[in-house]
């Protein structure tokens, strides 16, 4: 499986940065992610510090994206062998300031994406997501089960102390990356 260290945001040095984003690549190249094959949507953010992006091949890269675009690529390939459509709705716990939830948007346009996490983190997924995709509909709060296609949401902000209306509910899609090991 493909896994990374922690969120590399803060590495200023570009001699830690650059190899560790050239092993990304070569993992993602050895699961047979071909970067150039994937969409032009498919880069960093420049919402995220200038110090963390890296550009190889034309594509503006950071540590994070490709951790993210990694977990992205495996469950792209889960859906593609169990013969599952595209996922409608997503729901990410410990969803960190968003940048998995970006990836997954960019690849699933259609799905409504709720992400559940404290507060304090949900406020910097929103300005994140605000801010990396331009005219997203962000919402907080959840509303009572229903079509979330005819809702026009493309991100639910749920913190976790308000995250009992989920119980019960189905989604397509449900994960959680790394906040438990907190």
């Amino acid at each position: 499986q493909y896994g990374g260290f922690s969120q590399f945001s803060m590495y200023d040095d570009p001699a830690v940065v650059e190899p560790i984003i050239d092993w990304q690549l070569a993992t993602l190249a050895s699961m047979g992610v071909d970067l150039s094959a994937l969409s032009g949507a498919l880069f960093e953010s420049e919402v995220m510090p200038a110090w963390t992006r890296v550009k190889r091949d034309g594509r503006t890269l950071s540590i994070d994206f490709l951790r993210f675009l990694g977990y992205a690529h495996i469950i792209a390939e889960s859906y593609r062998a169990s013969g599952q459509s595209a996922p409608q709705s997503i729901i990410e716990i410990g969803s960190g300031f968003g940048g998995l939830a970006r990836i997954l948007k960019l690849m699933y346009p259609q799905a409504t994406i709720r992400l559940v996490d404290i507060a304090s983190c949900l406020r910097v997924a929103e300005y994140y997501l605000a801010n990396a995709l331009p005219g997203v509909n962000i919402r907080w709060g959840d509303r009572e089960e229903g079509d979330d296609a005819e809702s026009g949401d493309d991100f639910i902000l749920i913190s976790a102390d308000e995250a009992t209306g989920i119980a019960g509910r189905r989604f397509d899609l449900a994960l959680n990356v790394w906040s438990f090991g907190e």
